[in-house]
């Protein structure tokens, strides 16, 4: 059997972002990011850095060693102004996971400040990153089991949405689109789109986002710091491994 690792992908802040042409509110941000395009993942909205925004929100995507010893392996980041009717693009990021981690290297986190880009294609601001691999052996032993529970609590959930949003009337929901905060939950997409729903982490989620430091501190951060926790794992697609889906987002 293949051996897995796990990519941990730490969306720290932004700097210098440029507002969308014709604002009518004060800059509010998130970052989608991705390894396959299929199953995306999401920060919480920050609310108060407007053009320099904080989300330090973790992402896990559990991929086999082909995929990051592969050159033309990489993760993708958008980032997004939140809008009155619609959510505007503001800036992309891509970067290979070649280049930014040293090769069959586990455990060794990386940090790098990369440029975005602009829809226009021209290059304005800074986004910091932080990312390292792990064997997925050092997860703990009932975090696929919680991982699990976690899909069918999102599930019943979401149905029960459903049929409010339905008595409710489209204004609602779509204000509720907006407020897809991530902060301590876990996200799972089995069906190809984006998917957040906002509950405490399992056990073994909040004590796997205890030891995760990418910066190497020693302050140790949990889901009550107000930053988030994901993982995803994803189905098989260039080197990604098949069978699980998980996201921590």
């Amino acid at each position: 059997m293949e051996e897995a690792h796990v990519l941990e992908i730490n969306l720290i802040s932004a700097q210098g972002l440029k507002e969308p042409t014709g604002k009518l509110r004060r800059l509010q941000t998130y970052a989608s990011v991705w390894v396959d395009s299929s199953n995306k993942l999401r920060t919480r909205i920050d609310r108060i850095g407007a053009e320099n925004p904080i989300w330090n929100d973790k992402f896990v995507f559990q991929v086999s060693p082909d995929f990051i010893s592969s050159e033309t392996s990489g993760v993708s980041i958008e980032i997004y102004a939140v809008g009155y009717l619609r959510d505007h693009l503001i800036g992309t990021v891509r970067f290979l996971v070649s280049n930014f981690l040293p090769t069959a290297a586990v455990k060794v986190p990386s940090l790098v400040a990369l440029q975005i880009r602009r829809p226009s294609g021209k290059f304005h601001g800074v986004f910091n990153i932080g990312a390292m691999v792990v064997d997925a052996s050092e997860l703990p032993a009932d975090f696929f089991k919680s991982v699990q529970e976690s899909r069918r609590s999102r599930r019943m959930r979401k149905s029960r949405s459903a049929v409010s949003s339905s008595e409710n009337g489209l204004a609602d929901d779509a204000e509720s689109s907006k407020e897809n905060s991530v902060c301590g939950s876990v996200n799972f997409s089995d069906d190809g789109t984006d998917s957040t729903t906002s509950s405490p982490l399992p056990s073994p989620l909040r004590d796997w986002n205890a030891v995760r430091n990418l910066a190497g501190k020693n302050h140790v951060r949990s889901s009550s710091d107000g930053g988030g926790f994901m993982c995803c794992f994803l189905m098989k697609s260039s080197g990604v491994l098949p069978g699980r889906e998980i996201m921590d987002g």
